[in-house]
């Protein structure tokens, strides 16, 4: 089976590239050969070019749109997604898995590209991909460009060239980056049906998400060094539609949502403090990476399960007091 993944998304990346200034962005080729799309670190970025790379990180699988709301007497943007093949996008390309052990950050390297590497094995071979792409395109979650000898090793342990591959760089936080992350909603739900609850997520026919995407702030604007994924825990909501709601799901699906971890009254940046730097040691991990809201709805019943609220108000309640504790 192929889906094409690196196919789809290198021709999204091209078009990008072709529209360089109306996108905010710059392409590139590096010294190894490898073509670099900058999206936001010496290029602007822009949200636009946020919607582009969003729909590469699941192989041009989804239709996504960006829309303006008021929300405690802000304008915020939302992403709004609807994702086909769920499961296998989000997991297999979309997710930042590790593609080395020992790479500098856990991460850092998402994207189609990722099927030459099939990391985490289990993963892959839940779902029985493979795909041997002419050309790989990876989507890198940074501020600086990939070294070399990274792209030297990409290429040693994939077997392919480095002028086959192409990079697309987005700094988090940065408008680029912030409209992709909050597009990751979805995934934040099926990495725990299937790692943490070994649900199948391939009954998952289709899947849609609502997130709040992130102020873009400057280094000195943003003292709570708040994160994108505060936003998803406070704001996000996602729609499942299944065959059918079996017992399992129905059981598991009220510990999907943020209000229900142990981190619910925090920021993202307070959880890592309290962990010491360590995302798998933040209490109520990996549960408490999850939306504000999930629904589940069945196919042809259309009956229906919610849990959890839409919390943004208390995200910014929260950014009230902490601002004011600052003082």
């Amino acid at each position: 089976m192929s889906l094409r993944f690196n196919k789809r998304g290198l021709s999204l990346a091209k078009y990008l590239a072709e529209k360089e200034g109306q996108f905010g962005v710059k392409h590139e080729i590096l010294s190894s050969g490898s073509k670099l799309i900058d999206c936001g670190v010496y290029a602007p970025g822009s949200f636009e070019a946020g919607l582009i790379v969003a729909n590469i990180s699941v192989g041009g699988y989804a239709n996504i749109a960006l829309e303006r709301r008021a929300v405690s007497k802000k304008v915020l943007y939302y992403t709004i997604m609807s994702l086909a093949k769920p499961g296998i996008t989000t997991l297999c390309i979309q997710g930042a898995f590790p593609i080395f052990p020992d790479q500098k950050n856990l991460f850092y390297i998402s994207g189609p590209g990722r099927v030459l590497f099939r990391r985490p094995e289990e993963v892959y071979e839940f779902f029985g991909y493979e795909e041997k792409p002419e050309e790989a395109i990876f989507i890198i979650e940074d501020d600086e460009y990939p070294e070399p000898s990274f792209i030297e090793r990409l290429s040693k342990e994939s077997g392919y060239p480095p002028d086959m591959f192409t990079f697309i760089l987005m700094p988090v936080p940065s408008k680029c980056g912030n409209v992709v992350i909050s597009t990751k909603t979805i995934e934040l739900v099926t990495l725990n049906l299937l790692l943490t609850f070994n649900w199948d997520v391939r009954k998952i026919t289709l899947a849609k998400s609502e997130a709040p995407v992130m102020h873009i702030f400057s280094g000195e604007q943003n003292t709570l060094n708040l994160s994108p994924d505060d936003f998803m825990f406070y704001g996000g909501s996602v729609t499942l539609y299944v065959d059918e709601i079996d017992e399992k799901l129905e059981k598991v699906a009220p510990k999907l949502v943020f209000e229900n971890t142990p981190g619910f009254g925090k920021l993202f940046n307070e959880m890592i403090a309290e962990a010491n730097g360590n995302i798998r040691e933040i209490d109520g991990y990996p549960l408490i990476f999850s939306p504000a809201k999930l629904t589940i709805i069945e196919n042809m019943s259309g009956k229906g399960i919610t849990f959890g609220h839409d919390n943004i108000d208390y995200l910014f309640h929260l950014i009230s007091q902490r601002e004011k504790r600052e003082k």
